[in-house]
């Protein structure tokens, strides 16, 4: 307003100043003079309103629309997880078609149909093969493309007038299209145009993480199977010496451990087809792995099992009991003459299952104790690749907080703990 009236103000003076005769133009602005300078402020003032008023209308415009695809990219995340297929794609177009108010809206991959949900159900069929040119030039493209009715669909009486085709991509790769119809040409603004492109991008983004994702479950698994398939039966010659040493003298000991045999080779072969096992399962798998022990080391060895029943059906990663118990075998109390001792401990604390073996072998420094399972650790009687394993499997499955814990001294023994989160099995 005070821009628009010192304008009008110098405009007046500057025609005092070259007019002639000064009595009539001093006459003249005093009769204009006022009301020009009032009526230009007010116009300047109007004038600038309206363009702020415009510039905020956008603002909130575009505001609007960043908190729709947010809203969008909420509600389709979940579902898009499980990558692009005819579930997925039909809840998606359901929340697109709601959100944008559109006529209808299609979700393809690169070869046929794979929802519609809108005006056209009819004939636009999931599973049908895509034959428009159109949509198959997005696809080679990978471009975004207004499509006249003439060009959507080839039924006579399809409803449908104009349409919006965005593409989806993996990898840089159009692996489908997003299809939005509107009512008429004149609906698809430059603000929607804006809007379809970013949910093309943002879904694409989706469909990226969603495969990433599977990528990284499906490499997770498979390092848990090759971990597994790494630990073997060390013990499986001593053992068949030891039943065929007791075949002739003690037949029905020697037919007991055959069978504690096959029970621990059945286990450590089906290992590899199963992900989760449970505790109870794991603790038969260590008892027939102890019953040849124990026959082995005749009067020498004594196990000690502290087993609370309603910790048995604890989920836990296959062979994660039978390394350990294993290690305190082969390291712990190998070179010890008598008495020999390994107890096993499996008790619920609080929300956890808690799980440990004890031995009262030769024991470990603490500098070793806190490497054991942290990385493999050449030494003459073995790397600690068993255990090591053991800890990757556990921390993958559950988290860093079911690491193996090492206590152990010198001359006195060792202590290997575990603690996982109470899941049950199914």
């Amino acid at each position: 307003f005070l821009l628009g009236a010192l304008a009008e103000s110098i405009q007046m003076l500057v025609i005092l100043l070259i007019s002639r005769p000064f009595e009539k133009a001093w006459d003249l602005v005093e009769i204009i003079g006022l009301p020009m300078i009032i009526a230009n402020g007010i116009g300047c003032a109007l004038f600038l309103l309206i363009i702020k008023s415009v510039i905020n209308e956008e603002e909130k415009a575009g505001a609007l629309q960043a908190q729709k695809t947010l809203r969008i990219a909420d509600k389709t995340l979940a579902f898009l997880r499980n990558g692009l297929n005819t579930e997925s794609a039909k809840v998606v177009c359901h929340i697109l078609h709601n959100e944008m108010n559109t006529s209808a809206v299609t979700m393809t991959n690169s070869v046929e149909i794979l929802a519609h949900v809108g005006l056209g159900y009819d004939h636009h069929l999931p599973h049908h093969t895509i034959q428009t040119n159109i949509i198959q030039d997005v696809i080679k493209k990978g471009e975004i493309t207004i499509s006249r009715r003439n060009t959507l669909c080839d039924t006579e009486r399809c409803p449908l007038d104009a349409a919006v085709i965005a593409p989806l991509k993996q990898r840089r790769e159009t692996i489908g299209t997003l299809q939005f119809y509107f009512r008429s040409e004149k609906e698809i603004t430059p603000v929607i145009m804006e809007l379809i492109s970013g949910l093309s991008l943002l879904l694409s983004n989706q469909l990226e993480i969603a495969e990433a994702d599977k990528s990284y479950q499906l490499a997770k698994e498979a390092e848990i199977k090759a971990l597994q398939a790494q630990i073997s039966p060390h013990f499986l010659f001593n053992s068949l010496n030891t039943i065929l040493s007791l075949i002739r003298i003690k037949p029905a000991k020697a037919r007991e451990l055959l069978i504690s045999l096959s029970h621990f080779l059945r286990q450590n072969l089906s290992v590899t087809t199963q992900s989760m096992t449970t505790l109870e399962q794991e603790l038969r798998h260590v008892k027939a792995f102890l019953a040849i022990e124990e026959a082995r080391f005749i009067n020498k060895l004594k196990v000690i099992y502290e087993v609370e029943e309603d910790t048995l059906l604890q989920q836990i990663p296959p062979l994660t009991l039978q390394p350990i118990v294993e290690n305190a075998i082969k390291h712990g109390i190998k070179d010890k003459v008598n008495n020999c001792v390994v107890k096993i401990t499996i008790q619920k604390q609080q929300e956890s299952a808690y799980v440990k073996i004890e031995d009262n072998g030769v024991g470990m420094s603490k500098e070793r104790a806190g490497q054991i399972s942290r990385a493999p650790i050449a030494s003459k009687s073995g790397n600690g690749l068993a255990l090591y394993n053991v800890n990757r499997r556990l921390t993958m499955v559950f988290g860093e907080e079911a690491a193996l814990k090492v206590k152990s001294e010198i001359n006195i023994g060792t202590e290997i703990s575990l603690s996982i989160p109470c899941l049950e099995a199914g």
